[in-house]
């Protein structure tokens, strides 16, 4: 049996930009953004990755990630597929996101607002069409009102008849 090579990376830092989704030919979302690590001993160097997150489910979060965000990573190291020339001298190795985790959110009231991965959709024509005049509805023809009974009957009480006859 022959022995596996390892490719893992595990990385924590902050959402250096706004990530930016861009979709292939076949409509497979691509979401790219960058990571800004600082080092743990040095705080004034710090280390800055891009980042690829590719499939539905995980780039459509990753774009909805805020600039300043802490983020825990956990993915691959692989040759840079940059469509700029530039962007692959500067970044000749990105990480492919595997997990993405927030840590802290940074501006929490912005992350309460769901923001959508794609544009909206253009306006539709509306059609003006003719307005029949209000009416209003039908009501249910009145009822006669029940007749109100006596509280006590009126008139002579009646007579309770007993052995003797009398009362």
């Amino acid at each position: 049996m022959g022995i596996r090579d390892l490719n893992k990376i595990m990385l924590t830092g902050q959402v250096d930009a706004e990530p930016e989704m861009r979709f292939t030919a076949d409509g497979e979302p691509r979401t790219t953004f960058y990571l800004t690590c600082s080092g743990s001993r040095d705080t004034t160097t710090a280390e800055r990755f891009r980042l690829v997150a590719w499939s539905t489910p995980l780039a459509e979060r990753c774009n909805d990630l805020l600039q300043g965000a802490k983020l825990l990573v956990e993915g691959r190291l692989q040759r840079c597929t940059a469509d700029d020339p530039a962007e692959q001298a500067r970044f000749p190795l990105e990480v492919r996101v595997r997990e993405c985790l927030v840590i802290d959110p940074g501006d929490a009231a912005a992350m309460l607002v769901p923001t959508s991965p794609r544009p909206p959709a253009p306006p539709t024509r509306t059609v003006n069409l003719p307005v029949a005049p209000h009416t209003p509805a039908p009501q249910p023809p009145a009822r006669a009102p029940l007749p109100v009974m006596p509280a006590r009957p009126t008139g002579p009480r009646p007579t309770i008849a007993t052995k003797t006859g009398k009362r």
